[in-house]
């Protein structure tokens, strides 16, 4: 403990400590005073930020090569007052949050007179240096702020315009309280550093502690990934599942038809009826490689290998070679299938091959599929 043993009672502690109290107060209050009196250098100091020739502005425009011949600012911005009494009550609360920091050495100086008689030579030694690193951090936060977060914020802010029509008018009421809360906020975010030594010291933080944190993070941005992964290596399951279902059932049905027909070519004597036959099994045929081509496109597509093939070609022949590939398919269902390709005597530029009659082989495929009469129209 501290050499002076002496036995204070509760009062007499509170009479020290209201004492410590006073002393800061009448402290504070003279460099209020002070400071209320000097209001052309007060102000000089709380409005530089916003003038053109800060020493920020003039540093960055030298930096950026940014500074004319003539020195001229580049922008001018004046503060208004909304208030009766806004410009006096600016004042007192200036004067008064500069003499409380002017003041607060010594009121920091009177709180570590009043504890350090209970503390140990060590304790002491480490209190100094966290209420020393801690006022020097702060007072390290509100100069960054003051020349240059805030600067830099003001100048955005006071500049930017949703339209020209629109005017920027800065209260100096706004002004006053935006500096002030980034000054407040910046000085407690430099505090960090001497919060994380002084719980270092008293064993709530520690270089496992920090390891383990970060590993807990790791392993959940890791898992995130993975349930990610997983989620999409079920949606391409699914997928390649209705992929073989589709391409099964699409193909099953012209093989029935080949097989059909060249049992009937095989059992037909005649030569025209059997050439019909063959006529059936090439046109299947056809449209089966004309099924697995498109898989194969599909394929391609997605692996970002597939270029489009832009042609003219007439409307009308398209048509007819489709759906005359399809009407076999659909009258061995037993169902009536009727076109009429009205008007489509034109020609169209595009990618006939992979675009245009994939597109109608899905219609007429979708169409046979869901059909619920025995008559079809095209």
């Amino acid at each position: 403990m501290a050499a002076d043993t002496d036995k204070q009672s509760f009062w007499e502690h509170l009479d020290v400590l209201r004492a410590a109290i006073v002393k800061s107060l009448l402290v504070a209050v003279v460099f209020g005073v002070a400071a209320f009196c000097f209001k052309e250098e007060l102000f000089a100091v709380i409005l530089a930020p916003k003038d053109a020739d800060f020493i920020t502005y003039r540093l960055l425009y030298s930096l950026g090569g940014l500074v004319t011949e003539s020195g001229a600012p580049d922008f001018l911005v004046k503060l208004i007052n909304t208030g009766l009494a806004g410009q006096f009550i600016i004042h007192m609360k200036a004067a008064l949050c500069a003499g409380v920091l002017c003041a607060s050495p010594y009121i920091l100086y009177q709180l570590f007179r009043f504890v350090s008689p209970a503390l140990y030579v060590n304790e002491r030694k480490y209190v100094v240096r966290v209420v020393g690193g801690g006022y020097a951090m702060f007072a390290l936060g509100v100069a960054v702020s003051y020349f240059l977060i805030f600067p830099l914020t003001f100048r955005f802010l006071e500049t930017y315009q949703v339209s020209s029509e629109v005017e920027n008018m800065i209260a100096l009421q706004s002004y006053i309280s935006t500096l002030m809360t980034m000054s407040l906020a910046m000085g407690l975010v430099f505090e960090i550093p001497i919060l994380s030594w002084l719980f270092a010291k008293l064993g709530f933080l520690s270089a496992d502690f920090l390891i383990i944190q970060r590993d807990i993070k790791i392993k959940a941005r890791n898992r995130k990934r993975l349930e990610e992964t997983i989620e999409q290596n079920n949606a391409l399951l699914e997928m390649r599942k209705n992929i073989i279902l589709t391409i099964s059932h699409d193909i099953r049905a012209p093989l029935n038809i080949i097989s059909g027909s060249a049992e009937l070519a095989t059992d037909t004597r005649e030569k025209k009826r059997r050439n019909n036959h063959l006529d059936n099994i090439r046109i299947v045929c056809k449209h089966v490689v004309h099924l697995l081509n498109n898989l194969l496109d599909v394929y391609r597509l997605n692996e970002a290998k597939e270029i489009r093939n832009d042609v003219p070609f007439s409307l009308k022949d398209l048509l007819e070679r489709t759906v005359f590939g399809f009407s076999h398919v659909i009258n061995n269902k037993g169902v009536l299938f009727c076109h009429d390709f009205k008007d489509t005597d034109v020609k169209l530029y595009g990618d006939v091959d992979r675009i245009a009659e994939q597109i109608i082989d899905n219609l007429l495929s979708n169409a046979v599929k869901v059909y619920r009469s025995r008559y079809n129209q095209f």
